[in-house]
């Protein structure tokens, strides 16, 4: 008999916990079998349990969250993720295919974890594998990072091709009034076409092969791991990258970007500045300021007891950021703390003219046998990426020291 969850129209945490150790024990009930001496049609009965544990889980992990501070919501993006408005992140996206949890059920019993891994079509003698599909899996960044601020595109191509802007002030008054019957002027931009390869990020991690045997375990190791060191590289990359190959080419390192000197005595002003040489290029507002994080908190530290006190030019921080009721800001701009800017530097700019192209988002592999003596898989995420920075006038770096 298929199994038939009893919940409440709105059913509690508590209700959630006992049905779904029910399914649990339902699947085990099956399971205990050998399959030739399984009831017949026992496939149909364990994928309704396994149905069931998919609907409810999502709902106690809700309820588990809400006591938690919410990350900030990634836009959706078409065929990824999960249902309609839902997005997971790399781990839950392995844990919650058919497959893994057919294995982690008892439904599948080769150890190579059948039908969940296949050996990569594009380089079959690396012994590396990958989830059925290649899944695209949505970054879920788990602090304020680069990939938030900038466009986030998609792309087929080995490289991307796109058009660098000259300053916006060289000719944004090419167009002019004309007189009836007048001749119309021609208007020159003279952009300067510009390639962005598309480069691979990577890494793995050797882990204990029964780790694979535990959901929540291997999700926090693709998660909390290998998916930030990931983010950390891209956001490096967008950063600082040199363009020589294999490195992207970062805003940093951008021909054309602004700069602004330091200010002597007055950091918050020297910042203040540099976003107003941003909008100069009239391509938007400032939308981000980069800097080190011992830059920004000695700002917090030097400036708290007076920081909204615009007249006194000690606008740091909006009202309780302090307290974290509000993510800081400096000059009512979000701020990225990160190691990858120097501490005598800061970066500010519309960073949604900024163009990062995924050929290959996230995706995680594993490789069950070349460590398999040792009894130790590995983890393997990666994904390939271009990046571009169509109007490099959009950015100012400030000097602080």
């Amino acid at each position: 008999m298929p199994f038939a969850p009893v919940l409440d129209e709105h059913p509690t945490p508590d209700q959630l916990r006992e049905q779904l150790l029910g399914a649990g024990e339902y699947l085990a009930g099956i399971t205990r079998s050998a399959v030739p001496d399984r009831p017949e049609g026992w496939e149909v009965d364990a994928r309704s349990a396994i149905d069931a544990i998919e609907t409810m889980d999502p709902m106690l992990t809700a309820f588990e969250r809400s006591s938690r501070p919410a990350l900030p919501a990634l836009p959706p993006i078409a065929g990824l993720g999960g249902p309609a408005g839902e997005h997971l992140s790399p781990g839950e996206q392995f844990t919650r295919s058919d497959n893994y949890q057919n294995r982690a059920n008892g439904l599948v019993n080769d150890v190579m974890v059948s039908g969940l891994i296949e050996r990569a079509l594009t380089v079959p003698a690396s012994g590396t594998f990958g989830p059925i599909g290649a899944p695209v899996l949505p970054m879920v960044p788990a602090a304020p990072s680069l990939r938030s601020l900038v466009t986030v595109g998609s792309t087929n191509l080995a490289s991307v091709p796109f058009f660098q802007m000259p300053t916006r002030q060289t000719d944004e008054l090419g167009a002019t009034t004309v007189a009836s019957g007048a001749l119309k002027p021609e208007v020159t931009i003279n952009p300067v076409q510009v390639d962005a390869p598309v480069r691979w990020i990577a890494g793995w991690l050797p882990i204990p092969r029964e780790i694979l045997d535990d959901e929540a375990t291997v999700r926090s190791w693709i998660d909390g791991i290998l998916a930030m060191l990931v983010l950390i590289r891209e956001t490096d990359q967008i950063l600082n990258g040199t363009g020589v190959a294999p490195q992207l080419r970062g805003i940093r390192n951008t021909v054309g970007i602004r700069t602004q000197a330091l200010i002597i005595g007055d950091v918050l002003a020297t910042i203040g500045k540099a976003m107003g040489a941003v909008e100069l290029e009239e391509v938007g507002e400032t939308t981000g300021v980069v800097i080190h994080p011992t830059t920004f908190w000695s700002l917090v530290t030097a400036r708290q007891a007076n920081r909204v006190d615009v007249s006194a030019g000690a606008a740091i921080l909006q009202p309780d950021s302090v307290n974290a009721a509000a993510p800081p800001t400096l000059w009512g701009t979000p701020v990225i703390r990160t190691r990858r800017m120097p501490v005598d530097k800061a970066l500010t700019g519309a960073f949604n003219t900024a163009m990062l192209w995924e050929r290959e988002g996230v995706v995680i592999r594993v490789d069950e046998y070349t460590l398999m003596t040792t009894n130790t898989i590995r983890i393997l995420a990666e994904e390939r990426v271009a990046f571009g920075v169509p109007f490099p006038g959009a950015f100012c770096e400030a000097t602080l020291a």
